[in-house]
């Protein structure tokens, strides 16, 4: 990785705070190796992704799943453990990912860490030209810190449901989700071809007593908020193999342009203040501001075309994300390179656009080359 510092920024005097001069040029190193293990037969299986991660700092080792199953028929199953479930139609956003790691729009299709669940599975096909399926699932998390002995206490729990209904051509999705801790939510999802080419998705949610911080009087609250989130978008392959994905998500509890400057300024007035506490403070709240999805208008654009001008194992693309409220935006350029089967060589530089204040003009780096190479096997 190569970044371009944004001394300009509040969020660069926590970001990199305690650190002497340096160039506005920095750079570090990532060597990942994935290790993914699955056994499946007829009655059962285990399933297994994790990652060790060698970097310029300390290592660590991540495991993102972990998680066994079970096939009581064709039609029922359990899967229980560590499991990455991705809920939703939206490629990168999600109204109703109940479940979902949270997506990042920079990098929708990186991997993240599942949950510690239990689902109950059922399905069921009919031979009808109208209703051909419908399936259950019905989850069960529990916390992370959760040992053997607890998990039969069934204490700060939550539960989620999802019924899938094909009607036709189209894919329907409902869903529940409750907390011990009062949150509830519930929605619904739905997709379907216009043509055979072009794909229309959206997504709708309601949430009950989401845990969020606003600023009151200079001061830093804890609130619980009701509100909407909703996702429409498009995917759109023509005839030489280009992809189009355009996606318009509103989030009803995000941050309105107001609300993101009081959080930059209480982040500016803890660091000019300087104590340990208040530094340590301010670093929290510019963790909480860095959050993807941050604020309540984003309209995302993706384009890739394989092979273009006939260059073989060659694959360009770019990602835009706009947030239409300040009107700041990311843009990130893609160059793939497969020349071998399970090898390849990557670029996406990511360039922030935005005055000061604004969401992506506020970010501490102005600029990040990640540039790399990843082998499969």
């Amino acid at each position: 990785f190569l970044y371009n510092v944004n001394r300009d920024s509040v969020l660069y005097d926590t970001d990199y705070f305690g650190y002497e001069d340096f160039s506005d040029y920095l750079s570090s190193y990532l060597l990942e190796f994935y290790l993914n293990a699955d056994y499946q037969n007829k009655y059962m299986g285990v399933h297994l992704k994790s990652l060790l991660n060698l970097a310029d700092s300390e290592p660590s080792f991540t495991i993102y799943e972990a998680y066994g199953n079970v096939n009581f028929s064709f039609n029922a199953f359990m899967e229980f453990g560590k499991r990455i479930y991705n809920w939703g139609k939206g490629y990168a956003f999600n109204a109703v990912g109940f479940v979902n790691p949270v997506k990042d729009p920079a990098s929708p299709e990186s991997i993240k860490e599942g949950i510690n669940s239990v689902n109950l599975a059922l399905l069921k096909s009919f031979d009808n030209p109208l209703f051909k399926t419908i399936a259950l699932d019905t989850i069960l998390v529990f916390p992370d810190d959760t040992t053997f002995d607890e998990v039969f206490e069934f204490n700060n729990y939550s539960a989620a449901a999802k019924m899938y209904v094909m009607l036709g051509r189209v894919d329907l999705d409902f869903m529940g989700y409750y907390s011990d801790e009062g949150v509830k939510r519930t929605g619904g999802d739905f997709a379907f071809n216009i043509l055979d080419n072009l794909e229309f998705h959206g997504e709708v949610s309601y949430s009950w007593q989401e845990s969020l911080k606003r600023i009151e009087d200079s001061t830093v609250v804890d609130s619980e908020e009701d509100g909407l989130r909703a996702l429409s978008g498009f995917r759109f392959l023509s005839s030489w193999d280009t992809t189009v994905i355009i996606e318009y998500y509103y989030n009803q509890l995000g941050f309105s342009e107001s609300d993101f400057t009081l959080f930059l300024d209480s982040i500016q007035s803890l660091m000019d203040i300087g104590t340990e506490q208040t530094v340590t403070s301010a670093m929290n709240l510019s963790g909480y501001v860095s959050r993807p999805v941050l604020m309540q208008n984003y309209l995302y654009v993706k384009i890739s075309q394989p092979e273009p001008f006939d260059i073989v194992y060659f694959k360009p693309g770019v990602a835009c994300l706009l947030n239409i409220d300040d009107l700041s935006l990311s843009i990130t350029p893609e160059i793939v390179y497969e020349p071998f089967t399970n090898f390849s060589l990557y670029t996406r530089p990511t360039i922030y656009i935005g005055e000061e204040g604004t969401e992506f003009g506020s970010k501490s780096n102005q600029f990040i080359m990640n540039i790399g190479m990843s082998y499969y096997y």
